[in-house]
């Protein structure tokens, strides 16, 4: 047994079936999906002391609503996280720095985690998913 997804809206409607079908193995590639947002979302985070780069985080659990995994960068360094996340630089986005007076080499930037996920999106989050599902179920089924 396969799964065959043929648009984003069927690739939605398949990976709902099976998380409610297979809820460990959707929070496991919910995890894993999160864990290369993480590990991107770390290339891009400024670097003053290190603290913000290593405060990133990935939870994954189960809810009444499903499985879910959660993104998070702060910790201790959480009010510094939301400023150097949050505030555009001077001179605007493009100017090349991250905020204040701070200036950062690239690829170090400011949205840092947001870029990390939008480009999880962009670069087929959602097929990702279905595959590493598709591969859950074919190993279920002893394929």
């Amino acid at each position: 047994m396969s799964v065959t997804i043929l648009g984003e809206k069927a690739v939605r409607t398949q990976l709902t079936l099976l998380a409610a079908r297979m809820p460990e193995a959707m929070e496991r590639a919910l995890r894993s999906e999160a864990e290369l947002i993480r590990t991107h979302s770390m290339r891009l985070t400024p670097v003053l002391t290190g603290a913000l780069k290593g405060s990133h985080f990935v939870e994954s659990r189960q809810t009444i609503d499903g499985p879910e995994a959660t993104i998070g960068v702060g910790g201790p360094a959480a009010s510094y996280a939301l400023i150097v996340h949050e505030v555009p630089p001077p001179g605007g986005p493009s100017a090349g720095a991250v905020s204040g007076t701070a200036r950062h080499k690239a690829p170090t930037q400011w949205k840092f985690l947001e870029t990390a996920a939008n480009n999880a999106v962009d670069t087929g989050l959602l097929l990702r998913l279905a595959g590493r599902m598709n591969a859950s179920l074919r190993k279920s089924r002893g394929f």
